[in-house]
């Protein structure tokens, strides 16, 4: 061990230390004065935005953190976590409000920009929210109030953005279309209504969730709705918009007074220690530290939500969300005695989230998932363990190094040399992976599936019991069930499950996207796009599969579809427009499947009952149309 240097030493390091500080100080300020911000500063809110900044509550907003740690900084705000929540600006607003006119439910919405600032002539969102709560339509009422409104708030950056309108109460209601970005669809950035972005049943009224009550739990840090007893407004407050450097390391009030003097900070780290003023999550056990994740990805409301809306949430990063949150985890352990009543009520309410056994369906609730897994329960895993918001992927947030199977060789190393062994693949194909094995996309959000972070193998018996694609058929994509029973119990002993003709013999990718429910359908026509699933189970048979589902109840399961169809060879600029009327739907479809039957269907691997295809490439289309009248039509809604 090195000795600690003697006082003396410690005398001329400071001076060094000073000398250097002052040269770094004028370098950084000379830099600071270059660097694109990329955004509005969000300390600088105007009257018509929730109160930012809470200093009572030790919190000084993230700009204060740059001049100290301009890497980090940089690093974290080059993420889409900071971009989640923003004042609307014409830096931030990306959607056309140019001149552009609406409409919906038979009424028009008039946007216009004024000078920085975008309105909406539209109907009253107090009226609306009236009808939305009695399911009424405004349909039913050509005469309603209008009023016109401003947007002042965005949420959203990478694959669409949603707006906020401010009443006069505080209350921030949710503009009725969304901006959905090129880079999220396909085709032009354009347009939608916010209900069709969203796996829901299709209604006659839309939804009105207010930003102060719902998604300010998530897309702000120590958010306060403000609801206070005998006041009709909504005095929110939060420490800053999106998901700023104190949301993981906590308030940092008493860290900036601790190291406020450059003296101190030289001081501090020539004797390389810690500062217990301010959290690094690496520093904390693993559980405590996916916990700062787990705060907005898990499936935890409040404790007491009438008290969070009176006096928002008491977690900090680094203490036991477990303390003031139910974490719902119905696999094995569903929570606290009152809230396994409430579920066992409230069937539909874990439908909305969770497969059959548990394991979680919607996006953005990955710590719940991860904590269902034989990996974290061996005390070695953390969210940590792959993602970083520093140094890494900003869409993903995988650390450097990270991507592919090197996160699962920290643990598995052993495997490094065996996988084409262990896999029955070849070593480099999507089927010798770890993540496509044990990681496969039965997650659906944000008009896409995503990787389950419930790690675990396939199998046969549990698609059977819970209807949840298994990472065999999501990429042979041609296969029925039966082959991948077969070849479990072959190649890692699984017991053979015994299944009924159709999944013995048609392909499970085809079962799901004909016979399965909105959730089943979104997950099956997007890995028909997929690149992997497609190399390894022939191109362009999936076309007439698609063009049957375009005009599909759900419109988030149409706009799967299209984008899917558009994918493959022959079909690149896919002219669908998938809000259309239900008569244009109809007509789509109708074109589609004309076009994809006289031999699109054909792949190297002709007459293969499996797709219902003879051996001419022609399709058995009696069967299609049987197995269509018993699509699961119950309702769904998968809350993302």
């Amino acid at each position: 061990m090195p000795s600690r240097p003697s006082p003396a030493d410690r005398i001329a390091l400071v001076a060094v230390g000073v000398v250097a500080l002052v040269a770094v100080s004028v370098a950084w300020a000379r830099w600071d004065r270059h660097v694109e911000t990329r955004g509005e500063t969000l300390g600088h809110a105007t009257e018509t935005l929730p109160t930012l900044e809470r200093p009572e509550e030790g919190f000084v907003t993230s700009d204060t953190c740059r001049s100290c740690h301009p890497g980090k900084w940089r690093s974290w705000h080059d993420t889409f976590h900071r971009t989640m929540t923003r004042v609307a600006t014409p830096e931030t607003v990306r959607a056309d409000f140019d001149g552009v006119t609406l409409e919906l439910f038979g009424h028009e919405i008039a946007l216009e920009r004024t000078g920085d600032e975008f309105w909406a002539e539209m109907v009253d969102p107090d009226f609306e929210l009236k009808l939305s709560r009695r399911g009424r339509s405004l349909a039913d009422f050509p005469e309603a109030p209008r009023t016109r409104e401003r947007i002042v708030m965005i949420t959203g950056s990478h694959h669409m953005q949603v707006f906020w309108v401010r009443r006069d109460d505080g209350t921030l209601f949710l503009f009725p279309f969304a901006w959905l970005l090129e880079e999220g669809g396909f085709g032009e950035a354009r347009w939608v209504p916010v209900e069709d972005t969203l796996l829901k049943p299709p209604q006659g009224h839309r939804d009105i969730p207010t930003w102060n009550k719902s998604c300010s739990f998530c897309h702000t840090a120590a958010p306060d709705p403000g609801a206070h007893a005998g006041s009709e407004s909504l005095e929110t407050a939060v420490a800053e918009l999106g998901i700023p450097c104190e949301a993981c390391h906590g308030p940092a009030r008493e860290h900036l007074a601790k190291q406020a003097s450059p003296v101190a900070r030289w001081v501090a780290r020539s004797d390389d220690e810690g500062d217990p003023t301010i959290l690094d999550p690496a520093d904390i056990p693993a559980v405590r530290a996916s916990q700062v994740c787990g705060q907005c990805h898990s499936i935890a409301p409040p404790k007491e939500f009438g008290d969070w809306l009176r006096h928002g949430t008491s977690y900090r990063a680094g203490g036991e969300l477990d303390a003031s949150r139910d974490l719902i985890l119905p696999a094995s352990r569903p929570g606290s005695p009152r809230l396994r009543a409430e579920m066992a009520r409230d069937r539909e309410f874990l439908r909305r989230q969770f497969w059959a056994d548990g394991e979680v369906r919607v996006s953005g609730r990955e710590y719940t998932a991860m904590v269902e897994s034989k990996c974290f329960a061996g005390g070695e895993l953390s969210c940590l363990s792959c993602h970083s918001m520093h140094d890494s992927n900003p869409v993903d947030q995988l650390a450097a190094g990270m991507d592919g199977d090197a996160s699962c060789f920290q643990c598995h190393g052993d495997l490094r040399s065996t996988i084409a062994e262990h896999t029955r693949h070849p070593v480099g194909s999507s089927g010798a992976s770890c993540l496509e094995c044990h990681m496969p996309y039965t997650t659906y959000g944000l008009l896409k599936a995503i990787r389950s972070h419930r790690i675990s193998s396939p199998t046969v018996a549990t698609t059977v019991a819970t209807g949840r694609p298994n990472a065999c058929n999501q990429c042979h994509l041609d296969r029925p069930l039966g082959w991948t029973n077969r070849y479990l119990a072959e190649w890692y002993g699984q017991p053979r499950v015994e299944l009924p003709r159709e999944r013995e013999e048609i392909a499970a990718s085809v079962l799901h996207l004909l016979l399965g429910d909105a959730g089943q359908r979104a997950l099956a026509a997007w890995t028909m796009g997929r690149p992997e699933a497609r190399a390894a189970s022939g191109d362009g048979w999936q076309a007439p599969y698609l063009a049957r589902t375009l005009d599909d109840p759900y419109a988030t399961v149409r706009f799967i579809a299209g984008r899917s169809l558009a994918s493959l060879p022959g079909w690149e600029g896919l002219d669908y427009d998938y809000v259309a009327g239900t008569g244009e739907l109809a007509a789509a479809r109708r074109a589609a499947t004309e076009r994809a039957e006289p031999g699109t269907g054909r792949r190297p691997e002709t007459g293969l009952p499996s797709l219902l295809l003879a051996a001419d490439g022609t399709l058995d289309l009696a069967e299609i149309e049987r197995l269509l009248a018993f699509r699961d039509n119950r309702p769904l809604t998968l809350q993302e």
